[in-house]
């Protein structure tokens, strides 16, 4: 990753972590290597993990939060993105 962030730094760069693998170990890697963003399972975010992340400088994308309770929940964690299968629940939680 690192060499490809220096040969290529117009690009972002992200990882998607499997559903169980939000760890704060892949939050570290991720951290050290200087990726822009990750993307883990809505299950495994907190608010602590959103802060901790955004306190060095890493965005937060989560999926798949597809009901009102879980998008309510991303929302309240103050993640930058959420990836859902449902739309209109999204953007009717979010526009609240």
């Amino acid at each position: 990753m690192d060499e490809i962030r220096e040969k290529y730094p117009q690009y972002k760069v992200g990882w998607l972590f499997d559903a169980n693998d939000a760890t704060k170990e892949r939050l570290d890697y991720c951290i050290s290597h200087r990726f822009d963003a990750i993307h883990p399972n809505h299950a495994y975010v907190t608010p602590e993990y959103v802060q901790y992340t955004h306190d060095h400088g890493v965005l937060v994308n989560v999926w798949t939060p597809d009901s009102e309770e879980d998008i309510r929940r991303m929302k309240g964690c103050r993640v930058d993105t959420i990836i859902t299968n449902d739309i209109l629940t999204a953007q009717r939680v979010l526009a609240e």
